[in-house]
Protein backbone atom coordinates (compact mmCIF):
# COMPACT_ATOMS: atom_id res chain seq x y z
CA UNK A 1 0.00 0.00 0.00
CA UNK A 2 1.53 3.38 -0.98
CA UNK A 3 2.46 5.94 1.66
CA UNK A 4 -0.08 8.77 2.01
CA UNK A 5 0.09 11.61 4.48
CA UNK A 6 -2.67 12.51 6.91
CA UNK A 7 -3.83 15.46 4.80
CA UNK A 8 -4.33 13.23 1.75
CA UNK A 9 -6.09 10.56 3.77
CA UNK A 10 -8.49 13.08 5.22
CA UNK A 11 -9.37 14.46 1.80
CA UNK A 12 -10.07 10.91 0.68
CA UNK A 13 -12.26 10.41 3.74
CA UNK A 14 -14.28 13.53 2.95
CA UNK A 15 -14.81 12.36 -0.62
CA UNK A 16 -15.96 8.95 0.66
CA UNK A 17 -18.47 10.64 2.92
CA UNK A 18 -19.78 12.74 0.07
CA UNK A 19 -20.27 9.65 -2.10
CA UNK A 20 -22.48 7.99 0.52
CA UNK A 21 -24.52 11.10 1.27
CA UNK A 22 -28.25 11.19 0.67
CA UNK A 23 -28.91 14.91 0.65
CA UNK A 24 -27.74 18.09 2.25
CA UNK A 25 -30.16 19.76 4.67
CA UNK A 26 -28.89 23.32 4.23
CA UNK A 27 -32.29 24.59 3.11
CA UNK A 28 -34.43 23.05 5.84
CA UNK A 29 -35.64 24.62 9.06
CA UNK A 30 -34.62 21.77 11.32
CA UNK A 31 -31.47 20.06 12.52
CA UNK A 32 -30.69 16.45 11.81
CA UNK A 33 -29.75 14.00 14.55
CA UNK A 34 -26.02 13.82 15.17
CA UNK A 35 -24.36 10.90 13.42
CA UNK A 36 -21.23 9.19 14.72
CA UNK A 37 -19.39 8.36 11.50
CA UNK A 38 -16.50 7.16 13.62
CA UNK A 39 -18.35 3.88 13.94
CA UNK A 40 -17.78 3.30 10.23
CA UNK A 41 -14.62 5.23 9.38
CA UNK A 42 -11.46 4.80 11.46
CA UNK A 43 -9.97 8.22 10.60
CA UNK A 44 -13.09 9.93 11.97
CA UNK A 45 -13.09 7.73 15.06
CA UNK A 46 -9.51 8.78 15.91
CA UNK A 47 -10.30 12.42 15.16
CA UNK A 48 -13.39 12.37 17.39
CA UNK A 49 -11.40 10.86 20.23
CA UNK A 50 -8.72 13.54 19.90
CA UNK A 51 -11.31 16.30 19.64
CA UNK A 52 -13.25 15.06 22.68
CA UNK A 53 -10.02 14.88 24.69
CA UNK A 54 -9.31 18.55 24.00
CA UNK A 55 -12.89 19.62 24.66
CA UNK A 56 -12.99 17.79 28.00
CA UNK A 57 -9.72 19.43 28.99
CA UNK A 58 -10.59 22.97 27.95
CA UNK A 59 -14.31 23.08 28.83
CA UNK A 60 -16.29 21.92 31.84
CA UNK A 61 -18.55 18.92 31.41
CA UNK A 62 -21.40 20.71 33.17
CA UNK A 63 -23.12 23.07 30.75
CA UNK A 64 -26.54 24.18 29.55
CA UNK A 65 -25.81 24.30 25.83
CA UNK A 66 -22.80 23.66 23.62
CA UNK A 67 -22.00 24.60 20.04
CA UNK A 68 -19.22 23.13 17.89
CA UNK A 69 -18.11 24.18 14.41
CA UNK A 70 -16.00 21.78 12.34
CA UNK A 71 -14.93 23.30 9.00
CA UNK A 72 -13.68 21.07 6.21
CA UNK A 73 -10.31 22.80 6.13
CA UNK A 74 -10.14 25.65 8.69
CA UNK A 75 -9.62 25.41 12.48
CA UNK A 76 -12.44 24.18 14.71
CA UNK A 77 -14.23 26.27 17.36
CA UNK A 78 -16.68 25.72 20.19
CA UNK A 79 -18.60 27.50 22.91
CA UNK A 80 -20.81 26.57 25.80
CA UNK A 81 -22.89 28.34 28.41
CA UNK A 82 -22.44 27.42 32.05
CA UNK A 83 -24.50 28.41 35.07
CA UNK A 84 -22.45 29.93 37.88
CA UNK A 85 -25.22 31.19 40.18
CA UNK A 86 -28.97 31.62 39.92
CA UNK A 87 -28.50 34.79 37.90
CA UNK A 88 -24.94 34.61 36.55
CA UNK A 89 -24.00 32.66 33.45
CA UNK A 90 -20.67 32.29 31.66
CA UNK A 91 -20.10 32.09 27.93
CA UNK A 92 -16.91 30.07 27.34
CA UNK A 93 -15.28 29.82 23.92
CA UNK A 94 -12.30 27.94 22.54
CA UNK A 95 -10.74 28.59 19.14
CA UNK A 96 -8.30 26.05 17.72
CA UNK A 97 -5.12 27.65 16.41
CA UNK A 98 -5.02 25.19 13.53
CA UNK A 99 -7.19 22.45 12.08
CA UNK A 100 -7.16 19.43 14.33
CA UNK A 101 -8.40 17.32 11.43
CA UNK A 102 -5.22 17.93 9.41
CA UNK A 103 -2.77 18.29 12.28
CA UNK A 104 0.17 15.88 12.55
CA UNK A 105 0.79 16.87 16.19
CA UNK A 106 -2.62 16.57 17.80
CA UNK A 107 -1.18 15.93 21.27
CA UNK A 108 0.32 19.41 21.35
CA UNK A 109 -2.20 21.43 19.36
CA UNK A 110 -3.15 24.71 21.05
CA UNK A 111 -6.45 26.48 21.55
CA UNK A 112 -7.26 30.05 22.56
CA UNK A 113 -9.82 30.30 25.39
CA UNK A 114 -12.17 33.23 25.96
CA UNK A 115 -15.04 33.86 28.33
CA UNK A 116 -17.54 36.54 29.32
CA UNK A 117 -20.59 36.86 31.51
CA UNK A 118 -24.06 36.96 29.96
CA UNK A 119 -27.33 37.79 31.63
CA UNK A 120 -29.92 35.27 32.72
CA UNK A 121 -32.54 36.29 30.14
CA UNK A 122 -30.18 35.68 27.23
CA UNK A 123 -28.93 32.40 28.69
CA UNK A 124 -32.48 31.12 29.19
CA UNK A 125 -33.53 32.21 25.69
CA UNK A 126 -30.63 30.29 24.17
CA UNK A 127 -31.32 27.29 26.38
CA UNK A 128 -34.95 27.22 25.22
CA UNK A 129 -33.93 27.56 21.55
CA UNK A 130 -31.32 24.79 21.71
CA UNK A 131 -33.76 22.57 23.56
CA UNK A 132 -36.36 22.89 20.81
CA UNK A 133 -33.85 22.51 17.98
CA UNK A 134 -32.09 19.45 19.40
CA UNK A 135 -35.23 17.74 20.72
CA UNK A 136 -36.79 18.06 17.28
CA UNK A 137 -33.63 16.71 15.65
CA UNK A 138 -33.83 13.55 17.72
CA UNK A 139 -37.15 12.73 16.04
CA UNK A 140 -35.89 13.18 12.46
CA UNK A 141 -34.39 10.63 10.12
CA UNK A 142 -30.74 11.17 9.26
CA UNK A 143 -30.46 12.83 5.87
CA UNK A 144 -27.27 14.86 5.94
CA UNK A 145 -23.57 14.51 5.52
CA UNK A 146 -20.71 16.93 5.01
CA UNK A 147 -19.73 18.18 1.58
CA UNK A 148 -16.25 18.85 0.24
CA UNK A 149 -16.00 22.45 1.40
CA UNK A 150 -18.11 23.84 4.20
CA UNK A 151 -18.74 23.61 7.92
CA UNK A 152 -20.57 21.03 10.00
CA UNK A 153 -22.26 22.56 13.03
CA UNK A 154 -23.24 20.62 16.15
CA UNK A 155 -25.72 21.80 18.77
CA UNK A 156 -26.00 20.20 22.20
CA UNK A 157 -28.50 20.63 25.02
CA UNK A 158 -27.82 19.05 28.41
CA UNK A 159 -30.77 18.50 30.71
CA UNK A 160 -30.74 18.88 34.47
CA UNK A 161 -30.57 15.09 34.72
CA UNK A 162 -27.51 14.95 32.45
CA UNK A 163 -29.25 13.73 29.29
CA UNK A 164 -27.70 15.23 26.16
CA UNK A 165 -29.65 15.84 22.94
CA UNK A 166 -27.73 16.71 19.79
CA UNK A 167 -28.56 18.07 16.35
CA UNK A 168 -26.34 18.97 13.41
CA UNK A 169 -26.39 20.76 10.08
CA UNK A 170 -23.97 21.45 7.26
CA UNK A 171 -23.37 24.97 5.87
CA UNK A 172 -26.98 26.22 5.86
CA UNK A 173 -28.23 28.35 2.99
CA UNK A 174 -28.75 32.07 3.42
CA UNK A 175 -32.13 33.28 4.64
CA UNK A 176 -32.96 29.95 6.32
CA UNK A 177 -33.73 29.34 9.99
CA UNK A 178 -30.56 27.30 10.36
CA UNK A 179 -28.49 30.11 8.85
CA UNK A 180 -29.88 32.45 11.50
CA UNK A 181 -29.17 29.87 14.20
CA UNK A 182 -25.53 29.61 13.14
CA UNK A 183 -25.27 33.39 12.80
CA UNK A 184 -26.44 33.87 16.39
CA UNK A 185 -23.83 31.38 17.56
CA UNK A 186 -21.13 33.17 15.57
CA UNK A 187 -22.12 36.47 17.19
CA UNK A 188 -21.77 34.91 20.63
CA UNK A 189 -18.28 33.70 19.78
CA UNK A 190 -17.38 37.14 18.44
CA UNK A 191 -18.71 38.72 21.64
CA UNK A 192 -16.61 36.41 23.84
CA UNK A 193 -13.47 37.08 21.78
CA UNK A 194 -13.81 40.83 21.18
CA UNK A 195 -16.49 42.06 23.56
CA UNK A 196 -17.41 44.77 21.10
CA UNK A 197 -20.64 43.69 19.43
CA UNK A 198 -24.00 44.38 21.01
CA UNK A 199 -25.78 41.16 22.00
CA UNK A 200 -28.73 42.83 23.74
CA UNK A 201 -30.89 42.45 20.62
CA UNK A 202 -30.23 38.72 20.42
CA UNK A 203 -33.17 37.91 22.69
CA UNK A 204 -35.61 39.34 20.14
CA UNK A 205 -33.87 37.49 17.30
CA UNK A 206 -33.94 34.26 19.26
CA UNK A 207 -37.66 34.66 19.97
CA UNK A 208 -38.40 35.10 16.25
CA UNK A 209 -36.17 32.19 15.31
CA UNK A 210 -37.84 29.94 17.88
CA UNK A 211 -41.09 30.09 15.90
CA UNK A 212 -39.31 29.10 12.67
CA UNK A 213 -37.31 26.13 13.94
CA UNK A 214 -39.21 22.94 13.17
Amino acid sequence: MPNVNRSTMHRITIIMLLLVSIKINGQTNYLNPCVDWGKKIEAIKVYNEDFDRIISTELNQEYLIRFIARPSFDPESAFQIEKETHTVYRLKVILFQESLWYSDHRDSIKVDPYERSINEDLAMSLDKLFNKATSSAMTKKTSIIEGLDGVTYYFYKKSETGIISCGECWSPSDETALFELVNICDLLIDYAVKGTNDIDNLIDRIAKLYTKIE
